[in-house]
């Protein structure tokens, strides 16, 4: 059995948002989900390329995250080391 970061079927978005920066369009999206990595997510597309990270099961903390991650226009290669040091 393949594991996912966040089940297709029970995926709901919260936000969504796209940011053009660098001459890129940033696309951001904060999802609820049932998965087994935590309950929010985020993910991060920009063309072809794209990523996605559990932020674990509170809401304000998923939210808060988000919003720091759009703000700093994090790309999806960057991703999960931006997540990683927020967590930590």
């Amino acid at each position: 059995m393949k594991k996912r970061a966040c089940c297709e079927e029970c995926k709901m978005i919260l936000e969504e948002e796209t940011v053009a920066f660098g001459g890129m369009l940033l696309h951001y999206q904060l999802l609820v989900c049932n998965g087994e990595r935590g309950r929010f997510h985020v993910r991060v597309a920009s063309g072809d390329e794209h990523t996605e990270a559990a932020l674990g099961n509170r809401v304000s903390d998923a939210i808060k995250l988000y919003h720091s991650i759009v703000r700093g226009r994090v790309t999806p290669c960057g991703l999960s080391d931006v997540v990683s040091d927020f967590c930590m």
